[in-house]
């Protein structure tokens, strides 16, 4: 935990709304990338019992989530917050220091509780075929440990937003992405091709990882007049909120990780290697969102607190139909040739032919629960945190018993029917009931022009194209083919969204200096006004 005592740091950056989304893309597609080109060398080296471990490494980073107790986003929101009012750089360094003694602590208590409970998994949760007993136990240690280190990132990172330092944040995660996943396949190919040595080398990364962030996020901190120091006051000023979030975000960890937690234990180590690896290609739809949400969640909150109603509204649909527009076409991409997909990028005809209907529905589910991220967003900007909390807990309370049931009868596939199911009634049901309270005039517009009609395009013209792809990626032709496809999807989803069309319109007129092309792009642009 480090003070300000690295010089004078400089002021916080204006925003600029672009540069954050691009640089969010930037650092957040890096990694997904760095991961997807990797993966087929950690299956290569360790084989998909042993990827099954790294699936339930990143499904603990999640279900650890919980410890987070909303700090931060609650870092993140209050620090936007503090940035568009005037004297409040020792508000936030108090604040900052409070959370942080926290995030430390329980660092140390999730390095604790992993490697003490670590027999515990390797014996009797785990069903391993080919690792044995003591390396698995071993293993999950040091799994436990390089989480543990990892874990005050998510503090910084949070802080880092809210000040608008997204771009300084995305360039500490292309390096460390680049470290994590290249320094790994290293360590498997030429060093050790062990599991364990693929742990530590995580453990090393987490490690560097949090130290630099921390330091580097206190050297950009505002400087105050007093020494920054823990306060339980600065707890009680934000108690509701956190305690909101923390409710908010364990049921929401539980919704997405239980159904890892439980078939880990209910099916074998290598079958849910396959599971993982079809989760880990559809969560790639994250890695899209996320760098929307970081950028324009902060904004939100500004416009919340200086009650800018209409640029709220204006960047709640903006930010909603770029959801869209990125999302659906990868998503009908993993939905029409998931077997395809799966052979391209692991090479290996087994894991597609196992995977590919489970990649289909968890795709489904996760473009789904895409859409409800930026109406999340809004309502946390607002402080309301009781409609998600209501919604999810319900939604725990059935899912847990359903994935068992249904993992019971219709096996892996099943289990992953229901997360398309769960997020159809999220969309269905929530969406209706935060318009009644918030921006009460934008429900239709938001389902309609934000969704539907972009969404709808996406469909029909790839359905159009499957005919002439024929189903057949591993060659030059569908490649290619699949490639304009996919590019004439993202444009006709542009051109069914009209806020985000003629956002596009002026941006593509600034940077067009031939006044040539002005004509056709007022006709592209704007014929639909």
């Amino acid at each position: 935990m480090v003070d300000s005592s690295y010089g004078q740091p400089p002021s916080i950056p204006p925003v600029s709304l672009r540069r954050n989304i691009i640089a969010n893309f930037i650092g957040k597609g890096w990694s997904a990338i760095s991961w997807f080109i990797f993966i087929p060398v950690y299956i290569s080296q360790l084989g998909i019992e042993n990827y099954g471990l790294i699936g339930l490494y990143f499904s603990l980073i999640a279900l650890f989530s919980i410890l987070d107790f909303g700090l931060s986003i609650t870092l993140n929101r209050e620090l936007a917050s503090l940035s568009a009012l005037s004297r409040t750089a020792d508000r936030m360094r108090t604040l900052t220091r409070t959370l942080e003694i926290i995030y430390w602590v329980t660092a140390v208590i999730i390095a604790i509780v992993i490697i003490y409970f670590a027999p515990l998994i390797a014996d009797n949760w785990l069903r391993t075929d080919v690792l044995s007993s003591e390396s698995a136990k071993v293993s999950v240690m040091v799994m436990g440990l390089s989480i543990a280190l990892q874990w005050p990132f998510t503090l910084y990172s949070g802080g880092l937003m809210g000040l608008q330092y997204q771009v300084n944040l995305n360039i500490i995660n292309v390096i460390i992405s680049t470290l994590r996943t290249v320094g790994a396949a290293i360590v498997v190919l030429w060093v050790s091709k062990t599991i364990l040595a693929f742990f530590i080398w995580q453990a090393i990364i987490s490690f560097s990882q949090s130290v630099f962030t921390c330091v580097y996020f206190w050297w950009l901190l505002p400087k105050g007049t007093v020494k920054a120091k823990f306060e339980l006051a600065a707890l009680l000023d934000i108690w509701k909120f956190t305690a909101g979030i923390t409710g908010m975000t364990t049921l929401g960890v539980m919704l997405t990780q239980v159904d890892k937690i439980i078939l880990s234990h209910m099916l074998s180590l290598e079958v849910f290697g396959y599971y993982s690896l079809a989760w880990m290609l559809a969560g790639s739809l994250y890695f899209i969102v996320a760098p929307i949400n970081a950028a324009f969640f902060p904004q939100f909150s500004q416009f919340v607190t200086t009650k800018q109603d209409d640029k709220l509204c204006e960047s709640y649909h903006l930010s909603s139909q770029l959801v869209t527009i990125l999302v659906f076409p990868l998503t009908v991409l993993l939905t029409l040739f998931p077997k395809d997909i799966l052979l391209l990028w692991t090479g290996d005809l087994q894991i597609a032919t196992s995977g590919y209907k489970v990649l289909r529905l968890l795709a489904i589910g996760t473009a789904l629960n895409c859409l409800m991220i930026i109406p999340s967003a809004l309502q946390l900007s607002y402080k309301w945190i009781r409609l998600g909390l209501a919604f999810n807990l319900v939604a725990v309370v059935l899912f847990i018993p359903l994935v068992i049931s249904v993992t019971n009868s219709y096996g892996v596939v099943g289990a992953a029917a229901l997360w398309p199911v769960l997020n159809v009634s999220y969309i269905l049901i929530v969406i209706p009931i935060m318009h009644k309270r918030i921006l009460k005039q934008e429900k239709w517009i938001w389902y309609w022009r934000d969704v539907i009609c972009p969404a709808l395009i996406v469909v029909v013209i790839f359905i159009a194209g499957k005919s002439i792809v024929n189903e057949n990626l591993i060659n030059i032709s569908g490649l290619t083919s699949l490639f304009f496809i996919l590019v004439a999807s993202v444009l006709g989803a542009l051109y069914m969204a009209p806020l985000l069309r003629e956002k596009t319109a002026v941006y593509v007129k600034n940077y067009i200096h031939d006044s040539s092309f002005y004509p056709f792009f007022d006709k592209m642009f704007n014929m639909r006004k």
